[in-house]
């Protein structure tokens, strides 16, 4: 008989580790089911609530939006200017006598503004607080009030608590609101 050839001598498989000595063989606790399972629910339930809220924060601000829309546009009263975007951003631009209290309406040639931001509307007045101002008598965060009058043919502007007395108009074109509302 003769002897076959097997080849070169295979080595013998290794033996697996020996286990971790006073250790049990259970998965690292970020493994284990009871962890991963609730771990992973609480993560479904957080971008489910972030993506509430995102839907919710729209449809509120479309709602402020819809809610705005008197409001919205370009004012005038005297030498002052009022302009109210669709968003609630808003400014103020007027004469600044602030430094010249004895000047005449059209003060003495510095140009002031409140920059503010509408957050609520309820009914014919629209409320919300001063984003900046060049006069540090209208703080940042003060209170803002704008309420429509005349149906909607003027407008009060309130900021800071105070008031210029004068009703501001939109329509350089409509001479009864011009002469009535905005106090021309």
């Amino acid at each position: 008989m003769s002897d076959i050839s097997q080849g070169p001598a295979s080595a013998p498989e290794p033996s697996p580790p020996p286990p971790e000595t006073g250790g049990s063989s259970r998965a690292p606790w970020w493994r284990r089911k009871a962890i991963v399972i609730p771990a992973a629910l609480v993560a479904v339930a957080a971008i489910a609530a972030a993506i509430v809220f995102a839907i919710q924060s729209h449809e509120d601000s479309k709602g402020l939006q819809i809610a705005l829309t008197p409001f919205v546009g370009s004012w005038h009263a005297h030498e002052e200017v009022l302009v109210i975007q669709p968003n609630g951003h808003g400014r103020e631009t007027y004469p600044d006598r602030s430094t010249c209290p004895n000047a005449p309406m059209a003060g003495c040639g510095i140009t002031g503004t409140v920059d503010f931001m509408l957050t609520s509307v309820s009914g014919d007045t629209a409320t919300g607080a001063i984003s900046a101002a060049s006069n540090p008598k209208q703080p940042i965060g003060g209170p803002v009030s704008i309420k429509l009058v005349g149906g909607g043919q003027g407008l009060n502007l309130t900021v800071a608590g105070g008031d210029q007395g004068f009703p501001f108009c939109n329509s350089k074109d409509n001479q009864a609101a011009s002469q009535y509302y905005c106090g021309a």
